[in-house]
């Protein structure tokens, strides 16, 4: 999918972070920490592509 704007794009791939974590989810609670320290760094790396492919809303 294509996002028409900033706002768009994180909420696009942020969704997709949610699947991921769900499906993790079904792992032993050992891998809790891991799976929480993943999703802090990919959603940190989705705002640095939205602001990427998007600069005049960045900020």
């Amino acid at each position: 999918m294509k996002a028409e704007n900033r706002e768009q794009f994180i909420s696009v791939y942020n969704e997709e972070i949610g699947h991921v974590a769900m499906l993790w989810n079904s792992l032993p609670d050992e891998h809790n920490q891991e799976l929480n320290d993943c999703i802090k760094r990919l959603k940190a790396l989705v705002i640095i592509a939205a602001d990427q492919a998007f600069p005049e809303k960045s900020g």
